[in-house]
C-alpha cells in the first residue's frame, strides 16, 4: 500500500524503491524526500528535508545502492538537481539564511563550490556522462564546467532581448 508521503522511483526491472523507509528511525520527524534526477545506474539525487533544531531543513541527498547519503548536513541548505553514474551530483547550496546561492559539484563525497568561477547566486542544473556540468546564475549567464578537468569550460552570455527584438 502506498502512503501519501512515500517517494518512489523505478529501480532495476521496473520495481519500485521506496525512499521513506531509508530516511531514519524517527517516524515523528517532519521528513520528506524528493528525487529530481535519476542516473543510468539507478542512483538518484534530490533533496530530503530533515528535522534540525526544531525546523525542517532541505539537505541535498543521493540514494546510492539503496542507502541515503548527504555530504552537506544542516545548517547548509542544499539541493541536488542532477546526478551522473560514478557518484557525481550537482546542485546548489545556500548559507547564512539564504543570502547567497552557490553552484556546487559533489564528486565521491568531495564538495566543489563553483561560485568563485561562475559568480554568486548560481546553481548547477545537470551533469552528463562525460562529467560536463551546465548551470546558470542570476546575472543571466550560463556556464559549462568540466568535472574531470576541474575547470570552467565556458560561460554563455546573456541574450539581449531588447536588441534582438529590434532586428
Amino acid at each position: 500500500m502506498k502512503r501519501a508521503n512515500d517517494a518512489r522511483f523505478p529501480g532495476d526491472g521496473g520495481t519500485y524503491v521506496f525512499l521513506v523507509a531509508i530516511l531514519g528511525p524517527d517516524s515523528d520527524a517532519p521528513v520528506s524526500a524528493e528525487a529530481y534526477s535519476l542516473g543510468n545506474d539507478g542512483q538518484a539525487a534530490g533533496t530530503t528535508f530533515v528535522n534540525y533544531e526544531g525546523q525542517s531543513w532541505p539537505v541535498g541527498a543521493q540514494w546510492l545502492n539503496g542507502a541515503l547519503t548527504s555530504t552537506l548536513p544542516p545548517p547548509n541548505h542544499t539541493t541536488f538537481w542532477g546526478i551522473k553514474d560514478g557518484l557525481v551530483a550537482v546542485g546548489s547550496m545556500t548559507t547564512n539564511n539564504y543570502t547567497t546561492e552557490s553552484a556546487i559539484v559533489v564528486d565521491t563525497g568531495s564538495v566543489t563550490d563553483l561560485s568563485a568561477l561562475v559568480g554568486p547566486n548560481s546553481w548547477a542544473a545537470d551533469v552528463n556522462d562525460q562529467g560536463l556540468v551546465c548551470g546558470g546564475s542570476t546575472n543571466g549567464e550560463g556556464f559549462l564546467y568540466s568535472v574531470p578537468a576541474n575547470r570552467l569550460v565556458t560561460t554563455v552570455s546573456t541574450l539581449n532581448l531588447a536588441a534582438a527584438c529590434t532586428l
